[in-house]
């Protein structure tokens, strides 16, 4: 199965299907913050597109998270 890498948050990953809007250029993804605690405890310790400075911020985001936020929105663009 693909999985999306988002290298700015680490480790994080998203399967196939995720996506609630998605274009050539840009991407949306909004999700409750139960689930989006579950994808980063899921993350794997590395990857070879993260990099140190990802990993930090994966690991405040998810310090800060608490079950009762609204939805988080991600947005991203594309690698090319």
């Amino acid at each position: 199965m693909k999985s999306t890498v988002l290298d700015n948050l680490g480790t994080l990953t998203m399967d196939r299907g995720w996506s609630d809007h998605q274009n050539a250029e840009y991407f949306s993804w909004c999700i409750d913050p139960g689930d989006l605690l579950d994808c980063l405890e899921a993350a794997p310790e590395s990857h070879p597109l993260a990099n140190e400075e990802g990993m930090k911020r994966m690991r405040d985001l998810k310090e800060t998270i608490n079950l009762d936020d609204n939805n988080y929105i991600i947005i991203g663009k594309w690698k090319r």
